[in-house]
């Protein structure tokens, strides 16, 4: 079996809980090469969630997001550099696109920094769209809401 199949094959999908803001903590460490606080992890689980990719108790691949007044802010997808290309991030996405029309959040909304501006054709390949010609690293997309039910 290759070495890919058999890595698949291992990955588990996962509910962050408390008990995972540490190692979610040294995943966005690592995969974004910049400090992230423990606190500030513990505040996204606590006001929304995250889902993650694990394989022998090491979180490889993770999405955290938020409640706002709109529906959800999406924080960056975070995965560890032996695992990109892989589609573990759009999958994950995709998991959290579902979420969000189960529990009927009307729109997905991200923002990127001027040092991520090559994430968005990424994005835009997501079917995430910018909110205004003003804010072009500010992306959304509708995803459940009244307008779903309609027609």
């Amino acid at each position: 079996m290759q070495l890919e199949q058999r890595l698949t094959q291992a990955l588990k999908l996962h509910t962050a809980t408390y008990a995972d803001a540490e190692a979610l903590t040294a995943l966005y460490q690592t995969a974004w090469n910049e400090r992230e606080d423990e606190a500030v992890v513990q505040g996204w689980l606590e006001g929304g969630g995250a889902l993650y990719f694990a394989c022998d108790r090491t979180i490889v691949c993770a999405l955290r997001w938020r409640e706002t007044p709109y529906g959800w802010e999406v924080g960056r997808l975070a995965t560890l550099p032996d695992y990109r290309g892989q589609g573990f991030g759009r999958w994950l996405m995709t998991r959290l696109e579902a979420l969000a029309i189960q529990h009927n959040v009307p729109e997905l909304q991200l923002t990127l920094d001027e040092a991520q501006a090559d994430l968005l054709p990424y994005y835009t390949r997501m079917g995430y769209r910018a909110r205004s010609p003003d804010a072009p690293l500010t992306l959304c997309k509708q995803v459940g809401g009244v307008w779903q039910r309609q027609g």
